[in-house]
């Protein structure tokens, strides 16, 4: 039986960055790993990575790495999809 297969990436200046796919759903784990060394290893100090409020993207080490960079942590309001570019992907 195979698993879920999913999906993360960046949308930034029209392409996708740092693409990673993996089986199973995204945890704060997953995504703390990617973000350390999948991620931030392509972002140019200064750079603002925007966030939506998915529960795996808050708590954890998420600022800690992204502010090491260095680089700036936003994130969306509760829900705004009309800002979220990645959501058309």
């Amino acid at each position: 039986r195979q698993g879920r297969v999913s999906y993360m990436a960046p949308w930034c200046h029209q392409q996708l960055l740092a693409p990673f796919t993996f089986e199973g759903c995204c945890n704060r784990t997953v995504f703390e790993l990617w973000l350390e060394f999948i991620l931030i290893p392509t972002l140019k100090p200064g750079q603002t990575l925007v966030l939506d409020n998915a529960t795996f993207h808050k708590g954890g080490r998420q600022a800690e790495l992204v502010e090491a960079a260095p680089c700036r942590l936003l994130y969306l309001r509760p829900y705004s999809p009309d800002l979220n570019k990645i959501e058309k992907c």
